[in-house]
């Protein structure tokens, strides 16, 4: 069975459904007392979609729904306290998004 969208799994440990680059792919958020941890998994493949998320990997399996998904996670994670962990992000692969009129924008974490 497939968790609920936004469901916890274990208490403190949320499934985020972020299918695109395959059917059934899902992030995961771990929340605590002094913030999240939401590992992006295959849902951005690079730094660049941070500033271009309508840029898509060659192997999303659906491009418009990975570039929803890419979406939905930016805006989750440039709440304040969450690091995103992407599995295929350069260097420390540990990332702070923050929201801007023009979009969004990374820094290290």
């Amino acid at each position: 069975m497939i968790p609920v969208d936004g469901s916890d799994v274990f208490p403190g440990i949320r499934y985020l459904s972020t299918p695109g680059h395959s059917p059934f792919h899902a992030s995961i958020a771990i929340d605590t007392e002094e913030g999240t941890a939401l590992f992006a998994g295959d849902t951005m493949h690079h730094d660049a979609q941070v500033f271009r998320p309508e840029v898509n990997s060659i192997f999303d399996a659906d491009a418009d729904l990975a570039r929803h998904s890419l979406e939905i996670l930016l805006d989750t994670a440039s709440t304040s306290g969450t690091i995103v962990f992407g599995a295929h992000l350069a260097g420390g692969s540990a990332i702070k998004i923050t929201k801007t009129a023009k979009g969004y924008r990374w820094q290290d974490a």
